[in-house]
């Protein structure tokens, strides 16, 4: 009997055929997030646009963006897993 594939998993890979790659690791990072970086951390902090493989993250508080600059590299491993390429940076930002 044929297992059904997640529907999300089946929009990656026809973005992934259509050459959209940057969007669609950015999309695959941003329905994971909370699963990134834990439920807490998600409610302050989230990825906003990935250009050039650089991962723009706003966080709502100094505090919290500081302890982002503490995990960062930690995130940038569990990202680099998750998408299968290289991240090679994150860059966290305070709202305008």
């Amino acid at each position: 009997m044929k297992s059904f594939t997640p529907v999300k998993d089946v929009i990656f890979q026809i973005l992934k055929r259509k050459k959209l790659c940057e969007e669609t690791d950015f999309l695959k990072i941003f329905t994971e997030w909370e699963e990134i970086v834990g439920e807490r951390l998600a409610t302050y902090a989230k990825p906003i646009r990935m250009r050039k493989n650089i991962l723009y993250v706003e966080v709502k508080d100094p505090t919290y963006l500081s302890h982002m600059e503490y995990v960062k590299e930690k995130l940038i491993e569990k990202i680099i897993n998750l998408v299968g390429k290289e991240i090679k940076d994150l860059r966290f930002v305070l709202p305008d």
